[in-house]
């Protein structure tokens, strides 16, 4: 029985110097590491993933708020290029006002002498205060109506005996019914004038607000 004990001794001093030998008589203690590594390369990898989904949120929160930032952008430049649109607009109009107050005054003089009448659509109204024919009520009236309505109304208007204005301008006598040539004639430059300029009359105060 000797030998086998002495055999078996060998054996485990041999086994404590060769790795190899030591790894064969106690595979445990062998994989250990090689184990303990692929747990933590399994950690790793499941990692990667949540890294890489808070990645992407942050890009697209990024790109949300460039496309955000770029409609403000748009939003602003369009903005100042309608306020530049309407300013030269503006400017343009003033300047045809300017060149046609002559005309202006010709033609809508009857509406800027200040009494104590108002037009409606049911009559003249007598106001606590003297002054120009309001826009309103000349709205009202239909004279800035679009053809036929609106000229005629403003020939109506300018004939109309409830007005006290003792101008009448340079028109036909109209008391109603079937407009001729030569009311149409008469009365269209005055509408046209009217039209156009009517917030720079009121700006003017020229006409009644």
């Amino acid at each position: 029985m000797q030998p086998r004990k002495d055999l078996a001794t060998s054996l485990a001093a041999i086994s404590m110097e060769d790795p190899e030998i030591r790894g064969f008589v106690n595979p445990d203690q062998h994989l250990e590491p090689k184990l303990n590594s692929s747990i933590v390369n399994q950690s790793s990898s499941a990692q990667l993933p949540r890294r890489l989904t808070e990645r992407e949120l942050e890009l697209h929160a990024d790109r949300v708020k460039a496309e955000g930032d770029r409609k403000l952008m748009e939003a602003e430049i369009a903005a100042v290029e309608i306020a530049a649109t309407k300013a030269s607009e503006d400017r343009r109009l003033r300047a045809e006002y300017d060149r046609d107050r002559e005309q202006i005054n010709h033609y809508l003089h009857p509406l800027f002498v200040p009494v104590e009448t108002q037009p409606s659509p049911n009559g003249w109204i007598r106001t606590l205060d003297s002054k120009a024919i309001s826009l309103d009520a000349i709205k009202g009236y239909g004279a800035l109506h679009s053809l036929p309505i609106g000229p005629t109304a403003l020939l109506t208007l300018f004939n109309d005996r409830g007005n006290d204005r003792k101008v009448r301008g340079p028109y036909p006598g109209y008391d109603g019914g079937d407009v001729q040539q030569a009311h149409t004639e008469a009365i269209m430059p005055a509408y046209k004038l009217l039209v156009k300029y009517q917030h720079i009359l009121v700006k003017e105060k020229l006409l009644s607000p």
